[in-house]
């Protein structure tokens, strides 16, 4: 099988398909960040990298891409960028230039007319949803990693073939020692304030670029405390939790550092939901 990832990050779109058990015969990666590039090669050094997403074409029946010619895939996959659609955000949505790449996939994949495509993003407003479905023409498929791993990571996927996942019971007591906490500013008599917000179930908050949405505590409470008062008895995810969170083998971000390690995992795919969608894709 030949793929094009695009938007590529670490590398979990290979690191499933290879869990699956399917046969890759040249994996193609698009990606601009050095660090997730760095990390992706470090683990699977037979990736090709083919440049910006938006320098991809389809010409002549071949792939032109900024580092050469290429065969056409037979998969495109890819997690374009989801900042425009984060609660967390301005929720801009398309209007936010990294939201609007999703049409360098939508372009990519109308060109190469690939067997076989498959796009993840985050849960969004239903608006938006609307619009990828509709561009793609899929319908969305929604699932919450808690279902097979111990983090709570809730996502949309756009597929074009019928796909489930196996549920098993992970708690996040089997990969991290202590209780995940959430730092939140919430706005209380005219001003914001940092409260510690413990987990209440046995999964981690989701992943994500910032340190403070998953912290550990070494003993459980039941109502948000103030931060200023246990913020000396929390401390961050290490690199080896973020990664089995992730489903990650671990030491597969240790081509980069703690710090540069935790935004790349955050912003990756759960390895464990990719597989078991990818187990049910036609060969």
């Amino acid at each position: 099988m030949i793929v094009l990832s695009l938007f590529d990050g670490i590398g979990v779109g290979l690191a499933a398909l290879k869990a699956a058990g399917i046969k890759v015969d040249l994996y193609m990666a698009s990606e601009v960040d050095k660090d997730a590039i760095s990390v992706c090669m470090s683990n699977h050094p037979e990736v090709v990298q083919v440049g910006r997403v938006a320098n991809i074409r389809h010409s002549m029946g071949q792939l032109h891409t900024e580092n050469g010619w290429f065969p056409l895939p037979d998969l495109i996959m890819g997690g374009s960028p989801c900042t425009g659609f984060a609660a967390q955000g301005k929720m801009q949505g398309f209007a936010d230039p990294r939201s609007m790449l999703f049409w360098h996939f939508s372009r990519i994949v109308n060109e190469c007319k690939p067997k076989h495509v498959f796009l993840e993003n985050i849960k969004m407003k239903t608006s938006w949803e609307d619009i990828i479905s509709n561009e793609m023409k899929l319908n969305p498929k929604h699932i919450n990693s808690a279902v097979h791993s111990a983090q709570s990571r809730p996502r949309v996927y756009w597929m074009n073939w019928e796909a489930d996942v196996i549920h098993s019971s992970v708690s996040v007591r089997d990969i991290v020692e202590g209780y995940i906490v959430a730092v939140r500013g919430r706005y209380v008599g005219g001003k914001t304030i940092q409260f510690a917000e413990w987990r209440k179930d046995d999964k981690s908050n989701c992943l994500t670029t910032v340190a403070k949405d998953n912290m550990v505590a070494p003993y459980p409470r039941f109502v948000k405390t103030l931060y200023e008062d246990v913020k000396s008895d929390l401390r961050k995810l290490t690199r080896r939790e973020s990664e089995l969170l992730q489903s990650l083998p671990s030491g597969y971000t240790s081509s980069v550092s703690e710090s540069k390690a935790r935004k790349l995992i955050g912003k990756s795919w759960n390895l464990k939901t990719i597989k078991e969608l990818l187990l049910w894709l036609p060969t």
